[in-house]
């Protein structure tokens, strides 16, 4: 559901007569033919491992309507159809691999949150890096946060 409205939120934008003046230093607004064009983070504490039907979908754009994580439930249109979105999104972490864990407590310890970005506007500038064991040991559990200010950068139109 997530996709599908970013998909009529994107193509929705698309449609507006770009921005005539955004000041002083800044160059003409962008125009864009579709949602697609736009450039998009999705991001969040999906509740789902790498290895997941959602991690899948998220990068793949689609996951087949007999994925196991659809544990035989029936939703709709996305259970005979499948899902697929259009978005070209990437995984902030995948040139170095994903962290060891993003959720860290007595009972749990993997990765939940991602940062996904689209690649036909944006790149990686650079990613937290891994959370020393020595330390983890020492407390009790923690979340960890996704923070953009510096993570992406828009490319070169």
């Amino acid at each position: 559901m997530l996709m599908d409205e970013l998909h009529k939120i994107g193509n929705d934008f698309a449609k507006l007569p770009a921005r005539l003046h955004l000041g002083p230093g800044h160059d003409k607004a962008p125009h864009y033919r579709n949602g697609t064009e736009i450039p998009t983070l999705v991001c969040g504490d999906f509740n789902s491992g790498p290895d997941s039907g959602v991690y899948e979908f998220l990068v793949h754009g689609e996951v087949d309507k007999g994925h196991e994580d659809f544990m035989d439930h029936v939703y709709g249109n996305y259970t005979t159809d499948g899902l697929r979105h259009r978005l070209a999104l990437k995984s902030a972490y995948s040139h170095v691999g994903e962290l060891a864990f993003t959720n860290y407590t007595p009972g749990f310890q993997g990765v939940l949150d991602y940062l996904f970005y689209t690649t036909n506007a944006l790149t990686v500038k650079g990613v937290l890096g891994h959370i020393d064991k020595d330390y983890m040991s020492r407390v009790v559990g923690c979340k960890l946060s996704l923070f953009l200010s510096s993570a992406i950068k828009r490319t070169a139109s």
